[in-house]
């Protein structure tokens, strides 16, 4: 009798066990899909005005979404048009740091892992720098893409789900030109040039 009570104990137990890691795994999933409706990866600022051949720096942000989700590590790519820009620099940004960079010039593609190795960071945290040159008078979009989070005391990764594109063009208004530079010898010049033709004219 004792030996079926034992049986029908463990039975009962190993049942609320597995029940338990039931909820709590249904629990955890639908706190991720919560927290990976508001993550997102934006390139800032949203609009930009470029010079050719003056390097411009725009900052990667990433939003974890919630102000209680801190941001372990992130992996995004940044797809820019390569005959109108060209890469020129990275640099992490609040205590976040590279641990891996991918840059494919040819095909405007920058690929980057990054972790924190200081204190974490929860909601908008700016991430990355990056630095591009552009090649001519340009117009287009930098846009970031394919980004995962890792988020502190999550055993999964979130992909983001929303990205959010910076727009630039060249510095509007007309085309500046060189004032010629008059001097005394140029204003005589000219002024004898013209009499003379006036006075050949009356002749």
């Amino acid at each position: 009798m004792k030996g079926i009570f034992k049986i029908l104990s463990i039975v009962v137990l190993l049942g609320a066990l597995v029940g338990g890691a039931i909820l709590v795994q249904r629990n955890q999933e639908t706190r991720k899909g919560a927290a990976a409706n508001g993550t997102s990866v934006s390139v800032l600022p949203g609009s930009v005005v470029v010079a050719s051949g003056k390097n411009f720096e725009v900052h990667t942000w990433v939003n974890t979404g919630k102000n209680t989700d801190k941001l372990s590590g992130v992996e995004f790519k940044v797809s820019y048009d390569s005959t109108k820009l060209k890469y020129v620099s990275s640099e992490a940004q609040n205590g976040y740091t590279v641990l891996n960079e991918v840059v494919d010039d040819g095909r405007g593609t920058l690929t980057l892992k990054m972790v924190t190795l200081g204190a974490e960071k929860a909601g908008a945290v700016d991430v990355l720098k990056v630095t591009f040159r552009p090649v001519g008078n340009v117009s287009g979009a930098i846009s970031p893409k394919g980004g995962v989070v890792m988020i502190s005391g999550q055993s999964a990764t979130w992909n983001v789900a929303k990205y959010n594109a910076s727009n630039y063009a060249p510095v509007s208004g007309p085309t500046s030109r060189l004032k010629p530079t008059l001097t005394r010898e140029k204003v005589i010049s000219t002024l004898s040039s013209f009499l003379r033709f006036s006075w050949c004219g009356i002749s």
